[in-house]
């Protein structure tokens, strides 16, 4: 048996990540062959019609699925679903928006493989729930820009975020790790020991670079007249990049000497309060030097120089993954074809051999970047 006969029954095996801060999706053929990837903002919004839309952006989609007309993705105004559920009509829309862009002739067989957060995972009836709306009846009728696809959803297979395989097997190896997955909404948090086996998961909530978002705004706010800067539209996530905000001027701020200044106060309380503040609580302590510590996820790549100065103890144990965006897809997939393998019939060995090669493929054909 090979892994196209594993898979014989589907004509695309998408793997959907879709996160509080960005959807992220990759399309495998039967042997996974990586057939393409997609990203784009996890923001939607109703619609009577798209008479006001001027749309320039590949990230920016007008979609329409039961009679209700939807933007999702890049240049929507509105704020990020803050919703910690995933099982709501957005994520629904998101998913089936990532799949469209896969689908390319009538009717497609779509394997779809989709994660959930790590404390929610253990609730079986939320979980099921989760996959009975993704499933729909049917064929599902989905317009993409204009375009009608067909598709109909074979199986939905839910996995447990945070997971990041990928830089696990290629940056730590059999080693102890604390994996941390910083999305939009949450932190993943896994503990691992030697031989790859969870010791410890949690989520928490409210942790998420969304978050960092609204306590910059609201900090902000304290030290500028906001009669003079409207704080609603300024680049926020885009200033953690440069840690600047090009938007207010040193004579603005009362307090700092500049916005680079405040930017660093900030990041420096987030990280503290939200992030290291919150799973010291729960008695995971970061700054103590002992097992590594890799940090995953789209929030880990804006983060990072921040985070690496507040561990500057710990700097010795710190891995970043280089493919922080994709690792949760990649997990996903990964994962999935291990599962189904250990549940074939027949010799195990063998079972277990399909398993790893399409693994080692995976790995091989999933070198993204941002």
């Amino acid at each position: 048996m090979k892994v196209v006969d594993v898979n014989k029954d589907f004509d695309k095996i998408i793997v959907v990540d879709p996160g509080k801060n960005s959807v992220e999706a990759i399309a495998f053929d039967r042997e996974y062959n990586v057939l393409g990837n997609e990203y784009f903002p996890s923001k939607s919004k109703t619609k009577r019609n798209f008479f006001d839309i001027d749309s320039s952006s590949d990230h920016q989609y007008r979609v329409e699925y039961e009679g209700q007309k939807y933007l999702v993705g890049e240049g929507i105004l509105s704020d990020y679903n803050f919703e910690t559920t995933k099982n709501n009509t957005h994520h629904q829309i998101c998913v089936y928006t990532a799949i469209a862009n896969f689908v390319e002739k009538p009717n497609e067989k779509i394997y779809l493989i989709v994660g959930y957060p790590s404390s929610d995972f253990a609730n079986v009836d939320q979980r099921n729930e989760y996959i009975k709306m993704l499933s729909a009846n049917g064929n599902i009728s989905f317009t993409l820009n204009e375009e009608e696809k067909t598709f109909s959803i074979v199986n939905v297979s839910v996995k447990p975020e945070g997971v990041a395989m990928k830089p696990r097997v290629e940056k730590i190896g059999k080693q102890k790790v604390r994996s941390i997955d910083i999305g939009g909404e949450n932190i993943n948090y896994r503990f691992y020991d030697e031989k790859g086996n969870t010791l410890e998961s949690l989520s928490l909530d409210g942790a998420g670079v969304n978050h960092l978002e609204s306590f910059l705004k609201t900090k902000l706010r304290k030290f500028i007249n906001v009669d003079l800067i409207d704080v609603d539209y300024i680049d926020y996530l885009g200033g953690v990049k440069t840690c600047n905000l090009k938007e207010v001027q040193d004579s603005d701020l009362m307090g700092y000497s500049n916005s680079h200044e405040f930017m660093e106060d900030a990041i420096a309380d987030f990280i503290e309060q939200k992030v290291l503040g919150t799973l010291k609580a729960k008695d995971i302590n970061l700054r103590l030097r002992g097992d590594k510590i890799l940090f995953t996820g789209g929030g880990s790549v804006l983060l990072r120089p921040y985070l690496e100065e507040a561990l500057a103890n710990n700097k010795d144990n710190l891995v970043f993954s280089d493919t922080a965006y994709w690792d949760n897809c990649i997990s996903y997939a990964i994962k999935d074809i291990g599962d189904r393998c250990k549940m074939l019939p027949g010799d195990k060995v063998e079972n277990m051999g399909i398993a790893q090669a399409a693994a080692g493929k995976i790995l091989k054909e999933t070198n993204f970047r941002e």
